[in-house]
């Protein structure tokens, strides 16, 4: 039997951990997505999930926001306005500001780093930077950078939620704008 440091087996902010023996390598676990978790959950009380037309709509916007539980929160609070905002037609940042009360352009709430803080709370100093590390590692592909207006624009930009509208002018001769 071999002694560590490491727990046998623990939570990780991506996967379980597992610990195996000096011998081994750490060993990836592939846990069921949600979807799949939902559709066995229904099917143990007697629903068969079915393909249909909502689904096969709605499902292209989940994986754009990254998941579930992303697309929700970018449905409700601030980022619904906003996106209820940019709905009719493009405005600039300092419109959408106005009309959605932000203020200097920061989103009310938590960071996103503030959001995960509580599955640290009670952990040692070393669970909590290791966490933190990798919660980062994996914001960097998930969340806006920040809680800044352009930094949750160029998210929904980069995933195709949004689209950038480019407008030029006016002309110095004409004085008309191009869009």
């Amino acid at each position: 039997m071999t002694s560590s440091v490491i727990p046998y087996a623990g939570d990780g902010s991506e996967s379980i951990n597992l610990y195996c023996s000096g011998n081994k390598e750490t060993i990836n676990q592939f846990l069921p997505t949600s979807e799949e978790i939902l559709e066995e959950i229904l099917r143990e009380y007697g629903y068969e999930p079915v393909p249909d037309e909502k689904r096969s709509s709605y499902l292209p916007v989940i994986k754009r926001f990254r998941g579930l539980y992303l697309a929700g929160k970018a449905f409700t609070g601030q980022s619904a306005t906003i996106l209820e905002y940019l709905e009719k037609q493009p405005k600039t940042i300092k419109e959408i500001q106005g009309a959605c009360r932000l203020g200097d352009g920061i989103l009310a709430g938590p960071s996103y780093l503030q959001q995960v803080e509580w599955m640290f709370t009670g952990q040692s100093k070393r669970i909590k930077r290791i966490g933190h590390k990798r919660f980062e590692n994996h914001s960097r592909e998930g969340l806006p950078e920040s809680l800044r207006l352009s930094s949750l624009l160029e998210y929904w930009a980069d995933r195709s939620i949004l689209t950038r509208h480019w407008e030029t002018g006016p002309c110095r001769r004409c004085r008309t704008t191009a869009a």
